[in-house]
C-alpha cells in the first residue's frame, strides 16, 4: 500500500514520520479541501504537533514562510488554530467540511 510521506522524507530525512493515511486518500483529502502543495505539506506536519522551528527545518524554509503558509492554511479552512486544522482533515475524511467550526 503506497503512503504519503511529507517532502525530504525520502532523501534522507533527520526526523520519520509515519504516514497520516495511505497516499491515496490524502491526495483525496487535499483535494477536497482546495489545499495547495505546501499547505498542505503544513497541514501534515501541524497534525502531528511539530512547532513552526521543526516545519521550517523539515521543509527547508523559513520561520516565516511557515507563519505564512499556516495563515493561508487556516483561513482557507476557516478556523483559527492548530486544533482546528486537525478537525478540519478529520471531518473531511468523513466526507464533508466543516464551516461551522471556527476553533
Amino acid at each position: 500500500m503506497e503512503t504519503w510521506m511529507p517532502p525530504d522524507q525520502t532523501a534522507g530525512p533527520t526526523i520519520r514520520w509515519p504516514p497520516l493515511f495511505p497516499a491515496k486518500t490524502w491526495r483525496r483529502l487535499v483535494k477536497r479541501l482546495g489545499l495547495s502543495k505546501r499547505q498542505a505539506e503544513v497541514a501534515a506536519l501541524l497534525c502531528r504537533e511539530c512547532l513552526v522551528a521543526d516545519i521550517a527545518s523539515e521543509l527547508g524554509i523559513s520561520h516565516d514562510a511557515v507563519r505564512h503558509h499556516s495563515k493561508r492554511l487556516f483561513r482557507k479552512l476557516g478556523v483559527k488554530s492548530r486544533v482546528g486544522v486537525v478537525l478540519s482533515i478529520v471531518h473531511a475524511r468523513r466526507g464533508g467540511t466543516a464551516p461551522y467550526m471556527r476553533m
